[in-house]
């Protein structure tokens, strides 16, 4: 079972693994592009939550998160999903608020009336863009892994190994052996002494006579 959510990095099977280098972000800018359009279509048109006065501006959000986004999730699909959580809010939240300082009716407009509406700012913008970034970050990710997973089986491909499969061939014990010093400090001054002797300066007598 492939899952949604993880704080500590993903070490499961990956099914995006099995799909060729092209395909993953093929798969991944087509779920991003999907969900980002019915995301902010629905919230616009359905539930009326924020209105986009040039709707320009709602396709370039869908191409930003299809093209920019969804490469990033495959680049670093490894990672926590926090991580990705935390890219989209992080960067949404100040541009948020630097439109509701210079460009209120602008870009969108938060409509009253939704249940955002009784959140303080700049708390609204905190919980509205949590949505995109578990929406656009966690679970398109997830989506795109499930469908890796029915275009690329695992019975038509080889195993994939998880990263704890990896691990287990360099036990902890081995990887963290202690070496131990050579007890008699002789046989590093000896070595020592040997390299020196053995030491040729780097240009020859005619080099240097010259």
């Amino acid at each position: 079972m492939v899952p949604l959510f993880n704080l500590r990095g993903y070490t499961a099977v990956d099914p995006l693994d099995r799909a060729p280098s092209a395909m993953r972000f093929v798969l991944t800018i087509a779920v991003s592009g999907v969900l980002a359009f019915a995301f902010l279509y629905t919230q616009s048109a359905q539930f009326n939550v924020t209105t986009f006065p040039n709707k320009s501006v709602m396709w370039i959000g869908i191409a930003i998160y299809a093209f920019v986004m969804a490469p990033l999730l495959v680049v670093l699909r490894k990672s926590s999903s926090l991580l990705f959580y935390l890219m989209i809010v992080s960067v949404c939240v100040p541009v948020d608020i630097f439109r509701q300082a210079h460009y209120p009716e602008a870009w969108w407009v938060y409509q009253p009336g939704s249940f955002l509406s009784p959140i303080p700012v700049p708390l609204k913008f905190l919980v509205a863009w949590s949505f995109d970034g578990l929406i656009q970050g966690p679970l398109a990710l997830w989506l795109a892994r499930l469908l890796a997973a029915a275009l690329y089986p695992a019975s038509k491909s080889a195993p994939v190994p998880t990263s704890d499969q990896e691990e287990a061939l360099f036990p902890t014990e081995w990887t963290n052996e202690e070496v131990a010093r050579p007890s008699d400090s002789a046989i590093c001054c000896t070595w020592c002494f040997v390299r020196l002797a053995r030491w040729e300066p780097r240009y020859g007598p005619s080099r240097l006579s010259s």
